[in-house]
């Protein structure tokens, strides 16, 4: 009767300890070591994070295999001939190289995702910005204009690619990435015109020395410029001069001017000089072999 007693009362121990062990506080955990999304974006360094990380896909080269945007452009122009050692060699340049594109084979799906990536990443601190009530006024004006010339300038690159596409401006729910219709050049173009003189009044006129890589109000002028000219359309082009000679004038505020010599822009001692409106900058910290 008494080892009974022991066992029933053990047993009934054990079950309070379960029921205790089961309570919800116990069950949430705080993640240690990460940060969520949900409670990220509280201060100024935070968001600036969010805006790095817009830049940062500017300088993407090997999304969906090589590639970089100005090579491949030279290699669908009479500048070069693709491929290394053989034809086998980069395939996807070689099927751009002689307009020979297939779903399979060329680069059109790295650049595809590699812009929309800039373009979410962008409507997502565009977001965040707008909810945030912890920015000084003058970080939010040049956060939300910085943002806004990386989407013009990701759609810009899709526009010219592909023509008809998406065009998403919002961060989109899961169950709507794949319900997404394409919109006509035109639409695309009047976002893009529009996030570039939303950004023009919010940039600065030049960049400090520590902040070399951000873009300014002469670059956002310069690529509203480009934009117009790419339209091809007559009663654009009175908009466009005005805004290359602007940005080209003598004097002016963004001191653009061409260097003496014209060899001295490769060299790499002159990463941001006077001709340089935009400039994406790469760490070298990194290397694949024996390439840095």
């Amino acid at each position: 009767m008494k080892n009974k007693y022991i066992k029933s009362t053990i047993a009934i121990v054990a079950m309070m300890q379960i029921f205790v062990s089961c309570k919800k506080d116990f069950l949430e955990l705080t993640p240690k070591g990460t940060t969520l999304e949900d409670n990220f974006y509280k201060n100024e360094k935070e968001v600036m994070q969010g805006v790095i990380a817009v830049y940062d896909v500017m300088q993407w080269g090997t999304t969906g295999g090589y590639t970089m945007k100005m090579p491949l452009l030279s290699a669908a122009s009479d500048d070069c001939w693709a491929g290394g050692s053989n034809a086998a060699d980069q395939p996807g340049w070689v099927a751009y190289d002689n307009f020979n594109l297939s779903s399979f084979v060329g680069p059109q799906g790295g650049l595809w995702n590699k812009n929309y990536s800039g373009i979410n990443r962008a409507n997502l601190i565009l977001s965040k910005i707008d909810k945030s009530t912890t920015l000084s006024a003058s970080f939010k004006t040049r956060a939300i204009a910085e943002a806004k010339f990386l989407r013009a300038y990701f759609y810009f690159d899709l526009v010219r690619w592909f023509g008809n596409v998406p065009l998403i401006t919002t961060s989109l729910p899961t169950a709507e990435l794949y319900t997404q219709k394409q919109s006509a050049p035109a639409q695309i173009y009047a976002q893009i015109e529009k996030d570039l003189r939303d950004a023009i009044a919010g940039l600065p006129a030049v960049v400090s020395a520590a902040e070399k890589g951000r873009t300014s109000q002469g670059a956002a002028k310069a690529q509203l410029g480009k934009v117009l000219l790419y339209q091809n359309d007559n009663a654009k082009l009175s908009e466009a001069i005005t805004l290359f000679e602007d940005v080209n004038r003598t004097g002016n505020a963004y001191g653009y001017r061409l260097m003496t010599n014209y060899a001295d822009i490769f060299d790499p001692a002159n990463k941001f000089n006077v001709e340089s409106i935009l400039e994406i900058p790469h760490s070298n910290n990194a290397a694949w072999g024996d390439w840095g």
